[in-house]
Formats: structure tokens, C-alpha cells, sequence
């Protein structure tokens, strides 16, 4: 059955057969996190519907969710199963302004980076699909999202004061405050895909979108799972590198 308002009778299995692809790639670092999901009633072309559940993230929920609710989208905030109020992931999202490029995204996002860099943080970007880059910021031991949003946003603002001309924003870190999940398909008749990428392949990209539903088995199949290999590299980031040290001196360790 193709959902009201898709006309395409493809979209549905195209989508199945995506997620059946990344949806166990997302299990080690999202399982138990709610699940938003966008559908479209009026068609690719059309607006999309978001709805936020209490359903915990796996990938035979996400299957049921396409085949059920026609969800075409998957977004996040992912927070610590039982803790809603602590994340195991920052975002800062770096959207362009209706003037502005692809090119003045990418220029913002490396700007971000070395504010991040400066503060002992590093982030893996993914390429929206759509024009704007997100920045996922592992961390170790899932902080708060008062104090995460707090310093995201500081660093933020620091980088929008050279880039005018894009909106680069951390209020994202909070419950109920979601973004698209790596590898999540993205609501358009090309279904491109919300991709992971290294800093030196952002570095030569001319457009936000990398891969789509169809050309995405190639690229995994080239360059693997790349949010996984980048998520493992910072497993041991913290928001404040330094603060088990500071404590451990303050106790006279």
C-alpha cells in the first residue's frame, strides 16, 4: 500500500530497503533513544510531519515505523536511556541564511571546528542533504543538556560573529530538540541522505548532498561506516577535558 499523497510506488520499498542497510549501523549509538519521525502526506514535494514518540530506537522499530506510519525521516536527541536530561551527543547545526551557499556552510563549519579545537573538542560533520551541516560532538559521560547547551553555544556564537551570513546554533541541545540521525534519508524525490563525512572530504565538497538512497550501498561499501569509526575515535571526549583532573587535585590527588 503507498501512503496518501505518494505517488511514486517505488518510494516505500526504496526506503525499506535503505534503512534495512544503516538502521543496525545506528544501533550501537542510539538504542534506546526516542524516535522522531517526519512522514509526508502530501508527497515528497509536499511539508513534512513530524512526530516525537517514546518508542526506543532499534532497527525493527524503524522497519515497522516505514511500513506502518510511511516515516521517511528519522531524528533524534538522544538522550542516555533513563536520563532524558543527560546526552550522549552535542549538535551544533550550521544552516545558510536564504542568500548564502553550500560554500559559506562548509567555510562555517571549519570555523566551527577550530573553536571546537581551541576548546579540546572535536565534532564529526554530516552533510544534511538538504544545504546545512550538522556537528555531532560525542561525549563520554553524557552530561547535562543545560550545561552541554551552555558551552555548545558559547562556541557557536564565537563562530557566527565572522559568519554572518549562516545560522550556527547548539539550542538544539535539549530534550524534545531534534535533528536528522546519521544515514536518515531526507524527505525528497531524490531521497538523499544525511551523511557522515571526514574533515578533509568536507574540505572538497560543492553540495550538501553526498549520496543518495541509491548510490548509498556504494559509498558504505567504499568507506564503511564512517560515524561509527569517527564516534570511536572521540569515545573518550568529555565536554570539560580536564575536569576528573581538576577534582582529583581538589581532593589532593
Amino acid at each position: 500500500m503507498v501512503p496518501p499523497g505518494i505517488n511514486d510506488a517505488g518510494v516505500i520499498p526504496r526506503v525499506l530497503a535503505h534503512y534495512a542497510r544503516c538502521a543496525p549501523l545506528l544501533e550501537a549509538g542510539f538504542a534506546g533513544s526516542p524516535i522522531v519521525f517526519a512522514d509526508f502526506p502530501r508527497g515528497l514535494h509536499g511539508a513534512a510531519r513530524f512526530r516525537i514518540t517514546h518508542i526506543p530506537f532499534s532497527s525493527a522499530r524503524l522497519g515497522w515505523l516505514v511500513q506502518r506510519e510511511y516515516a521517511i525521516e528519522f531524528h533524534t536527541w538522544a538522550p542516555l536511556p533513563g536520563h532524558p536530561e543527560r546526552l550522549r551527543f552535542g549538535r551544533i547545526l550550521i544552516e545558510p541564511s536564504s542568500n548564502a551557499g553550500f560554500a559559506r556552510v562548509k567555510e562555517a563549519a571549519l570555523a566551527v571546528r577550530e573553536h571546537l579545537l581551541t576548546a579540546e573538542l572535536d565534532a564529526i560533520p554530516l552533510v544534511d542533504g538538504i544545504g546545512g551541516i550538522a556537528l555531532w560532538l560525542p561525549f563520554s559521560e553524557a552530561p547535562p543538556a543545560t550545561r552541554m547547551r551552555s558551552k555548545l553555544q558559547r562556541l557557536a556564537l564565537r563562530a557566527a560573529a565572522t559568519h554572518p551570513r549562516v545560522r550556527i546554533d547548539a539550542a538544539t541541545n535539549a530534550p524534545g530538540r531534534y535533528s536528522p540521525l546519521p544515514y536518515s534519508l531526507r524527505g525528497m524525490p531524490n531521497l538523499p541522505v544525511c551523511s557522515p563525512v571526514e574533515w578533509a572530504e568536507l574540505e572538497g565538497l560543492r553540495s550538501a548532498i553526498v549520496c543518495s538512497a541509491e548510490s548509498f550501498p556504494a559509498r558504505i561499501a567504499a568507506r564503511g561506516d564512517l560515524f561509527a569509526k569517527a564516534t570511536g575515535e572521540l569515545a573518550q571526549q568529555r565536554l570539560y577535558p580536564h575536569a576528573r583532573t581538576r577534582a582529583r587535585k581538589s581532593l589532593g590527588g
